[in-house]
């Protein structure tokens, strides 16, 4: 997120690491990357850093699914996959520690050069190739099964009646309803056209793979030995074509031996499109003041509404 969280301070975050990992940072520093968890990296005496991770402990039993996921992501590493950036357990053992209402990861920090834009050559070949060995190794126990569920369905089917009262929860409101307005039609048809493409996918459980889930170049880093990739909370159990949406947005980027069905590709850029629209037009007419994140999420809730479907089709 781009604003620390107003109720877990750097204090709490040096606190944390000296009690439960045994790290002695004189300092931690919120970094304003990412989105939908918040990030700082920690400095020792000597120079040493780590990469401190915050996710909101938003529901019953996400700490267990957090600690499981990262379990399972390390397996992944210990077994080879080198490209993998572990979570560093904490001195008692688990992956995770619980501060308030958030559960803190660690991890080393990579000094490196953080990719942007798409996935083209050098960058498109190696990410096929960690790829590749991801989803032929054997699922590990702890790893869950992606949810086919829309994050929000009853939202998004409730945006026609939802969006004709006034939305007032802050200074974007107006703008964020006046773009659900002005596309609300689509949402219906991508919303059938994802039901659809699931009915399909899960016709083809057996040949379901471990995922990493968001592989493109905002979670990867470039270091001077090698592509690593970090942020393994949406590891799951998933069809393959999960984790090759990034690649085939560029044209060609997908090899022709590599199996990928277009119609799955294409839910999985809907639930992408669906998620992100019931997500943000739900915070940007509740109360917000304007920050950074907000414009984020208002950038965020056009380019979705706005850009052209994954295959041609009615909309």
């Amino acid at each position: 997120m781009r604003e620390a969280p107003p109720d877990l301070g750097d204090v709490d975050v040096v606190t944390l690491l000296r009690d439960a990992w045994e790290l002695l940072p004189i300092s931690a520093e919120h970094l304003p990357w990412g989105f939908g968890a918040w990030h700082w990296r920690a400095t020792e005496a000597g120079g040493r850093r780590w990469f401190v991770t915050a996710d909101r402990l938003s529901r019953p039993g996400r700490q267990e699914e957090l600690e499981a996921t990262y379990g399972a992501a390390h397996e992944l590493f210990d077994r080879g996959l080198a490209f993998v950036v572990p979570t560093v357990p904490s001195t008692a053992g688990p992956l995770t520690q619980r501060l308030g209402g958030y559960a803190l990861s660690v991890t080393e920090w990579l000094e490196g050069e953080r990719p942007t834009g798409e996935l083209t050559g050098l960058g498109a070949e190696q990410t096929m190739t960690a790829l590749a060995a991801l989803h032929a190794e054997q699922p590990p126990s702890g790893i869950g099964v992606w949810n086919h569920a829309l994050t929000d369905r009853a939202d998004l089917e409730g945006l026609a009646k939802t969006s004709e009262q006034e939305w007032a929860g802050g200074p974007l409101s107006g703008e964020a309803r006046a773009q659900v307005r002005a596309h609300l039609s689509r949402i219906p048809v991508w919303i059938a056209r994802y039901d659809a493409r699931v009915a399909t996918a899960l016709a083809t459980r057996e040949a379901w793979v471990a995922t990493h889930g968001e592989p493109g170049t905002h979670n990867q880093i470039v270091t001077a030995q090698s592509r690593r990739w970090v942020d393994w909370e949406s590891l799951r159990v998933a069809p393959r074509e999960r984790d090759l949406t990034d690649l085939a947005r560029t044209a060609g980027q997908i090899p022709g031996d590599v199996a990928a069905d277009p119609e799955l590709l294409e839910m999985f850029d809907l639930r992408w499109r669906l998620d992100e629209i019931a997500t943000f037009s739900a915070w940007l007419r509740g109360p917000h003041t304007g920050t950074e994140s907000d414009r984020v999420a208002l950038g965020g809730l056009v380019e979705e509404l706005t850009r052209p479907d994954w295959l041609p089709g009615d909309s």
